[in-house]
């Protein structure tokens, strides 16, 4: 990957009961159902908090598209303490 990966600041979303952990549980589907609907109502009722949640998707979306396999090298090293065992590593 070449050039820089910039991630923006997280608008916290107006109401206090909801906050950007929930806006994530929620992106994530690890919300009770109770709770998804309560976020879910409150991102489509209120600007900031659907800004928030916006920004979140689209930062998620940015790391995802960003994610960096080890390289050849690091590979190969973690294959061979492995295969001669963790014990010797330090």
């Amino acid at each position: 990957m070449t050039g820089r990966l910039v991630i923006k600041f997280i608008i916290e979303p107006m109401n206090p009961k909801i906050t950007n952990q929930d806006l994530l549980l929620f992106i994530y589907n690890e919300l009770s159902q109770q709770r998804e609907k309560e976020v879910k109502q409150f991102i489509e009722s209120d600007m900031q908090t659907k800004m928030a949640y916006n920004e979140l998707v689209s930062n998620i979306k940015t790391l995802d598209e960003n994610w960096l396999s080890p390289s050849e090298t690091t590979l190969k090293i973690i294959s061979q303490k492995a295969h001669d065992g963790f014990g010797q590593m330090a």
